[in-house]
């Protein structure tokens, strides 16, 4: 499939994307060529959107191949290029995943400081479903790392936030 260099509108380059995480399904190696494609078209065009959105499926796929360093740098530009979008709930998201791929690899400082990024954007987002998920990881991170007081403290916050939750329904 050929891609036109001139393909400059967000919503064009949208599509792409998504033609992109359809075509993951079935063919890989094509839809990497997608999104790198996407990502570049995304840059020439100033979508900063875009090329965020690129980084992370990029990441997902490098993950899953094994190259867990490029994953981490990928969530870890994207996550800085929503962040300066303004997208919180993206850079949330980016911070996210990155942290639980440090933590599923062992790197639990990585993983416990990019939880700590993930919870500053929940909290500015406002979404307590976020923010109680996010303690509750904190709470994981710390147990891995020894911590068992901050590690109840933060599950304890969690819960605390959930019950509110449930209050509310």
């Amino acid at each position: 499939i050929a891609i036109n260099e001139s393909y400059n509108s967000e919503e064009v380059i949208t599509n792409l994307i998504e033609t992109a995480r359809t075509l993951r399904e079935a063919d890989e190696l094509q839809s990497v060529e997608f999104f790198e494609k996407a990502m570049q078209l995304s840059k020439n065009a100033g979508f900063s959107i875009g090329t965020g959105e690129c980084l992370i499926e990029l990441a997902l796929i490098n993950s899953k191949k094994g190259d867990i360093g490029l994953a981490m740098k990928q969530f870890h530009e994207a996550a800085l290029i929503f962040e300066k979008s303004e997208a919180k709930l993206k850079a949330y998201e980016c911070l996210h995943l990155l942290s639980d791929l440090c933590y599923k690899i062992g790197n639990y400082d990585q993983a416990l400081e990019s939880r700590v990024m993930a919870l500053h954007f929940a909290k500015q987002i406002k979404d307590n479903i976020i923010i109680a998920s996010s303690y509750n990881k904190l709470g994981d991170i710390y147990k891995a790392l020894g911590d068992y007081e901050k590690a109840i403290v933060n599950h304890q916050q969690s819960l605390k936030i959930s019950e509110s939750i449930k209050d509310k329904e």
